[in-house]
């Protein structure tokens, strides 16, 4: 049985796509991806 969740996080830097975090990251499992949307940094922030 595979077991697992999708979710979301924020954070004011970044973190390079495909950044392993957690256990059995050389799996897949625990990988970064940016979604769409805004950037840290971005006009609005200032």
């Amino acid at each position: 049985m595979l077991l697992g969740f999708l979710g979301t996080f924020s954070v004011n830097f970044e973190i390079p796509d495909y950044w392993g975090i957690g256990k059995s990251v050389s799996r897949g499992f625990g990988t970064v991806v940016k979604t769409r949307g805004r950037s840290y940094g971005d006009k609005e922030d200032i």
